[in-house]
């Protein structure tokens, strides 16, 4: 056996030993707590439609790497901001007008020492051990007439010697909204022909309430045609 052959290898082998043991002792002690813990923010409702009323800011749900997080533990902070000059009501959790509303959420994570309590420096403040941050946006849209329907108009009614003013309403997305958001104006209504109904902004909303939408109907001279007529028996029959 060449015993000096041996050596080399054996000494090989010790320093390969011990380099994998230095290895896995570093990464066995290694604080993984470094790498940011992965927060979620869901909303209970993404948007909502302008109404001219209070609408309600969506519920806040949080979760840290899987597990569900308390709004109210500490170390948790929930905040609402608008991006214009839009107020928002904290006492209830209400919007009024049309825009962006963005919730951020921030969970802090405080460092606990050997016996699980929290950590403080010499000043007596927590330590932090982690903080991360997420935002997520609701939207109050605003209400495009041009895109609504006008609901309640017949295609056609008798001529009455009187202006024809159906009764309106106006559904935008599938949903009836307020009249208050809008005024109705006629167009030819008061005489046969082809006379339309039209629906525009309320100038009370006209921030958030856009465009117009029109729809025709046609008012038909039969009625004209029997007074008429009853007229000529009356006088020369």
């Amino acid at each position: 056996m060449n015993l000096k052959k041996f050596g080399k290898r054996t000494k090989r082998v010790l320093a390969f030993v011990l380099a994998f043991a230095l290895f896995f002792n570093g990464w066995a002690n290694y604080d993984f707590s470094v790498f940011a813990a992965e927060l979620t923010v869901a909303l209970s409702a993404s948007s909502a439609v302008y109404t001219g009323n209070d609408i309600s800011l969506p519920d806040v749900s949080v979760q840290k790497d899987g597990q569900a997080v308390a709004l109210d533990a500490d170390g948790v902070t929930v905040k609402w901001t608008a991006d214009q000059n839009q107020t928002i009501n904290t006492a209830n959790n209400t919007v009024v007008a049309a825009g962006t509303y963005t919730v951020t959420v921030s969970v802090i994570e405080y460092e606990v020492d050997e016996n699980g309590n929290l950590s403080k420096t010499e000043n007596g403040e927590l330590i932090v051990k982690d903080e991360t941050s997420k935002s997520a946006e609701f939207k109050v849209e605003k209400i495009d007439l041009a895109s609504a329907s006008i609901e309640g108009v017949d295609a056609e009614y008798d001529y009455t010697g009187a202006a024809i003013t159906p009764n309106v309403s106006v559904k935008y997305n599938g949903a009836e909204i307020s009249s208050s958001l809008y005024e109705v104006s006629y167009i030819s209504n008061d005489k046969t022909g082809n006379a339309t109904v039209k629906v525009s902004p309320n100038s009370a909303h006209a921030s958030a309430v856009l465009n117009e939408k029109t729809k025709d109907f046609a008012i038909n001279a039969i009625f004209v045609l029997l007074l008429l007529i009853k007229y000529f028996i009356y006088y020369y029959m």
